[in-house]
C-alpha cells in the first residue's frame, strides 16, 4: 500500500514529461554502464584517454537543464530537442549496434564480464535503440505540454 501511495505522490508532483525525463536518465545511466563494461568503447574517466564517450557525459548536464528549467517552458522544449537530436545522431553514426552485439556475443576479451552472450548483445542493442526513443518522447511530451 505504501508503494502505491508513493507512486501516486510522484505522479502528482511531476508532469508526464518530467516522469519521462526520469526514465530517460535511468536508461542513459544503464547505457553508460554498458559502455564501461564493453572495454573497447569507453574512455575518461574510466581510462586515461579522452574519447567521444567522455563527452557523452554532457547528456546529464542537458537533462539537469531540462529538469531545472520549470519556469522556462520553451527552454525545456529547446533543450529536450537538443538532447533528442544529440542522442539520436550519436547512436546512428558513432555507436554501431552491430559492434555492440559482437562485443557481448563473440568477444569475451572485449568486455569486463568476459562474457560470450548473445542475450547480452541483444540487450545492449535494444538499450541503444531505447535511449534515443526515450529522449524523443521527452521532447514530444514537453512540446505537447508546452514545456510544463
Amino acid at each position: 500500500m505504501n508503494m502505491m501511495v508513493g507512486t501516486m505522490a510522484m505522479a502528482a508532483r511531476f508532469s508526464p514529461a518530467e516522469r519521462l525525463t526520469i526514465v530517460t536518465t535511468v536508461l542513459a545511466l544503464v547505457h553508460h554502464v554498458d559502455h564501461v563494461l564493453r572495454v573497447d568503447s569507453d574512455g575518461w574517466p574510466f581510462r586515461s584517454e579522452v574519447t567521444l564517450f567522455s563527452y557523452s557525459f554532457l547528456v546529464y548536464g542537458i537533462l539537469a537543464a531540462v529538469w531545472h528549467a520549470r519556469g522556462l517552458p520553451w527552454l525545456r522544449v529547446g533543450t529536450s530537442a537538443t538532447l533528442a537530436l544529440f542522442v539520436t545522431l550519436t547512436h546512428v553514426w558513432l555507436d554501431a549496434p552491430s559492434a555492440q552485439y559482437v562485443t557481448w556475443a563473440a568477444r569475451p576479451e572485449a568486455n569486463w564480464l568476459a562474457a560470450s552472450s548473445p542475450v547480452l548483445g541483444v540487450m545492449s542493442v535494444a538499450l541503444t535503440f531505447l535511449v534515443p526513443v526515450a529522449a524523443g518522447m521527452v521532447f514530444v511530451a514537453f512540446v505537447r505540454s508546452r514545456g510544463v
